[in-house]
């Protein structure tokens, strides 16, 4: 305790003075008022309030607290004001300006709530000095110009949905990028939703839910965006909540956009570049494996079999021999070109390493494994491989199926099994095709 509240109205006596003269209520970082909401009579003030009015706490306390306030000047207009706090639930927030005692005056933030204290009632004020907080709002509205300039080179486009009034603000830049002139009306939200991709559109408008919900600190997606011309760009796209109404809910929402058409293009290469055999432009054997598991736990689900098709070409060594490795590599590649044009969307090839090369074949009756695997082992031997000088290659393959989940139930025993049957091709005079059993 610092010192007691002398002076204190008869009607307000019962207030306790441990409440109101503790330390913690003196030292406080804000100026603090307790007010007698008929009279306007500060009943206390800790010791910044004073202090920052360049006043003692006896010329404060027991004194009306119109004399601080430079906008509100007589009773009758601090009873209008009492009444709506009295009226509020919420705190009574207000910028206003207090008056030293030299006649400066500068700007305070001030919140008041009602407070009831054995059938009492009293005003308490907190009011914070926002001189320097003033001033960074002025230095910002002189350099607002300029601060939207850099927001907006430094973007592809800003935007503002006022959600109180369904409108929307797009910059020019924005409309640029896609393919729209400055002065074309793009004020209805739907401007925007109606842009995104439809794969894209669901999980888009869920993330700004989340945000406008209070669920996540800002709006963050990455998705696709319709051009006038009906194309579509990679946007990435970040906003926040700016404005929120009395009662808590979002009426603003601004961000800017970036496109990053671009980075993805090079992601997607970059991504692609990995998965695929270098050489032939099959997927790899990592992949393989990926894709392969993927598969069984999709099957396994849905009931449906699959094959494993192993493929190794026959005599490749003496095509190396006789033309020479580079020939050799073109080969290769024209292989599987020639497989690709062969196989259905759902399907896959894949470079399991030298001249042996794995297929999925998924969504197909058991009953048609041999028939579809044939079908390619004679579309390869029908069709010559043509180098640039004319020369011809004739080649033939070996092929061996297995079935899940007839054959096994993991990726390991349906390669090993598929491995098993195309050894079994090849030792029965290649160019077979063999279904894998015991």
């Amino acid at each position: 305790m610092k010192k007691s509240i002398e002076g204190v109205d008869k009607a307000c006596s019962s207030f306790s003075s441990n409440l109101l003269s503790t330390y913690l209520l003196h030292e406080l970082p804000d100026a603090i008022f307790l007010i007698d909401p008929v009279s306007s009579n500060i009943i206390y003030a800790n010791k910044l309030a004073y202090e920052s009015l360049g006043m003692t706490e006896e010329e404060v306390v027991n004194h009306s607290v119109m004399s601080l306030q430079e906008a509100v000047v007589n009773q009758p207009q601090w009873s209008e004001i009492a009444e709506v706090i009295t009226r509020k639930k919420k705190p009574y927030v207000f910028i206003g300006r207090h008056q030293r005692k030299d006649g400066s005056c500068f700007p305070v933030e001030v919140r008041t709530t009602n407070l009831y204290h054995e059938g009492v009632h009293f005003f308490l004020s907190v009011a914070r000095d926002v001189t320097f907080r003033q001033v960074i709002d002025e230095e910002m509205e002189a350099h607002k110009h300029s601060l939207w300039y850099a927001l907006n080179e430094a973007s592809d486009g800003l935007w503002e949905w006022n959600i109180a009034q369904d409108s929307l603000f797009v910059s020019p830049k924005l409309k640029q990028m896609r393919g729209y002139g400055p002065e074309e009306d793009a004020s209805k939200v739907d401007f925007w939703i109606e842009g995104i991709h439809p794969d894209d559109k669901h999980r888009v408008l869920a993330v700004m839910q989340e945000h406008l919900q209070g669920r996540t600190d800002k709006f963050e997606a990455k998705y696709r965006l319709r051009t006038r011309a009906g194309h579509f760009i990679w946007v990435n796209d970040k906003g926040k909540v700016s404005q929120r109404g009395e009662d808590g809910k979002p009426t603003l929402v601004a961000g800017m956009v970036q496109n990053v058409t671009d980075q993805v293009t090079l992601q997607e290469r970059l991504e692609n570049q990995a998965a695929r055999d270098e050489l032939t432009g099959a997927l790899n054997r990592r992949v393989c494996r990926e894709i392969l598991e993927e598969q069984v736990t999709a099957s396994r689900i849905s009931g449906k079999s699959f094959a494993v098709v192993f493929i190794d070409i026959d005599y490749f060594k003496s095509i190396n021999d006789q033309y020479g490795h580079q020939v050799g590599d073109v080969v290769l590649k024209a292989f599987v070109n020639k497989v690709e044009e062969h196989l259905r969307e759902s399907d896959f090839i894949f470079r399991w390493g030298g001249e042996e090369f794995l297929l999925l074949l998924p969504h197909l009756d058991e009953s048609k494994h041999f028939r579809v695997a044939d079908k390619i082992r004679q579309t390869i031997e029908d069709n010559r491989i043509i180098l640039g000088d004319k020369t011809e290659v004739a080649l033939t393959v070996s092929m061996g199926v297995s079935t899940y989940p007839s054959q096994g139930s993991t990726i390991e025993q349906l390669i090993e099994k598929a491995d098993i049957a195309m050894y079994r091709a090849k030792a029965n005079g290649r160019n077979k095709v063999e279904l894998y059993s015991d």
